[in-house]
């Protein structure tokens, strides 16, 4: 279902550019599948330096719109939207008319179409370590916001390094200039040199490097965010749908079918 929400917005669905990005990073595989399948509440701190931009929204109800879902067998999504106080955000992500125009012959049913119509930002993790997102960032503070697409892959290369493989995708049948431009969004964004990329990277390879310490063996880390929340019972889609982004239902989810493989 989800995968359909970014792969059939159009009769041609989608088009791999070029040959992956591939790099190395000093960093454990499961920061950055923990990071894609929920962890949607942390834009506000690792990028705060886009925020200032302009180029990352400021409103901290930003991730509280409808919804983060939890799937079985480890899988997670969010689905968000924008608040009130983010009105003029577009609808369809910003996708041109060329491309919503397609949506309701081409998506699977009219509950994509709609759920699209109100999202602002999906990304997702199929367990254990292939991610995507489909999100709509400007290329630089001086142009437009553009809807991109990237899946990766986190190849494990061993405790405290992995290879990134990361795909660009866009509509086969998008028009050039939307092509262009979702392409510069993609590269300067989540690029190996991206501006959104270099501020993971930090984190991802600092709670590697702090978790191996006996200070942090010793501790306990809290998951208990949003477990005060009700599930939606209207949600469309499948899965266990929560009305926020600021919940950690998904990297639970996440972190417990990992130990099920670990034999705990």
């Amino acid at each position: 279902f989800y995968l359909d929400l970014i792969a059939k917005k159009t009769a041609g669905g989608l088009e791999v550019i070029g040959a992956p990005h591939r790099w190395v990073m000093s960093a454990n595989w499961k920061t950055a599948a923990d990071n894609f399948v929920g962890d949607s509440y942390h834009t506000l701190f690792a990028h705060r330096s886009m925020v200032e931009l302009g180029m990352a929204p400021g409103d901290p109800n930003f991730a509280s719109a409808p919804a983060e879902i939890s799937l079985q067998n480890g899988h997670g999504v969010g689905v968000l939207g924008f608040p009130p106080t983010l009105a003029d955000f577009p609808e369809y992500e910003g996708y041109p008319d060329e491309v919503v125009d397609q949506m309701a012959a081409s998506y699977p049913s009219p509950a994509h179409k709609d759920m699209m119509r109100r999202s602002a930002f999906i990304h997702g993790t199929v367990f254990p370590n292939l991610s995507f997102i489909n999100v709509t960032i400007a290329p630089d503070h001086m142009s437009p916001p553009t809807p991109f697409i990237t899946f990766r892959v986190w190849h494990p290369l061993s405790h405290d390094r992995m290879e990134i493989l990361s795909w660009f995708l866009v509509e086969r049948d998008a028009p050039e200039w939307l092509r262009d431009a979702s392409q510069a969004s993609y590269v300067n964004n989540f690029g190996p040199g991206g501006v959104f990329e270099q501020d993971d990277a930090e984190a991802w390879k600092a709670i590697t490097e702090s978790v191996q310490g006996p200070f942090a063996g010793a501790g306990l880390l809290n998951y208990e965010m949003g477990m005060d929340l009700t599930p939606l019972t209207d949600w469309p889609g499948p899965g266990e749908a929560l009305p926020s982004g600021y919940a950690e239902q998904n990297q639970r989810r996440f972190w417990g079918r990992w130990l099920e493989y670990m034999g705990q």
